[in-house]
C-alpha cells in the first residue's frame, strides 16, 4: 500500500520539474554591499537614485566617505530612499540580489523600531546606499514590505 505522503511527492515531482524548466533566466547574485546608512536623508518620499560619479552623490551626512571608496573601485552607487518616518529606528537590510533577464532585483528586509518602545518623536528621513555593479542590468526592481515600495529605474547611458 503507498502512503499518501509518498503519492502526493511522486505526483509533485513532475510539476516542479515542470515549472523551473519554465523559469526565466535567473542567477543568485553576490558582491553587493550595502556601504553606508544614514538617519536624516532629506527626502520626505521613497526613492532611488542611482549614483555614477562623485558631482552625484547626494549630499548627506555618512553616505559619501563609503560611496566614494565604492565607485572608485567601479561600481554604482545606489541611494535608497525609505521616505519620512516620525521616529528613529526605521532601517533597511539587503535580503536578496538576483539577475532576473536582464533586471537586477533587490529584496530589502524593513527593520522598524519595536512595537510599545519608548522612542523620540523625531522625524527621520532613512536611506541607505549599496554599491552594486555598473554595466550588467538593463533594469533595477527593489522590493520591500514597506509604504512607497516596489521602485524600479531604467539603466541610464553608460558615461
Amino acid at each position: 500500500m503507498v502512503s499518501l505522503r509518498a503519492l502526493g511527492i511522486s505526483l509533485l515531482a513532475p510539476l516542479l520539474v515542470g515549472c523551473q524548466a519554465g523559469q526565466a533566466e535567473m542567477e543568485t547574485l553576490s558582491g553587493l554591499d550595502v556601504v553606508a546608512e544614514a538617519d536624516h536623508c532629506n527626502h520626505e518620499t521613497p526613492g532611488l537614485t542611482l549614483v555614477q560619479s562623485m558631482s552625484d552623490f547626494p549630499e548627506v551626512d555618512g553616505l559619501l566617505p563609503a560611496g566614494e571608496g565604492a565607485l572608485e573601485v567601479g561600481h554604482d552607487v545606489l541611494v535608497i530612499y525609505l521616505g519620512q518616518r516620525s521616529t528613529p529606528g526605521y532601517s533597511a537590510d539587503l535580503d536578496q540580489a538576483q539577475m532576473v533577464d536582464g533586471t537586477l532585483a533587490l529584496d530589502l528586509q524593513a527593520t522598524e523600531p519595536e512595537s510599545g518602545a519608548m522612542m523620540a518623536q523625531v522625524i527621520t528621513t532613512p536611506c541607505l546606499a549599496l554599491a552594486i555593479p555598473g554595466e550588467s542590468w538593463s533594469s533595477l526592481s527593489v522590493r520591500m514590505d514597506a509604504d512607497g515600495f516596489p521602485l524600479s529605474l531604467e539603466a541610464p547611458s553608460r558615461r
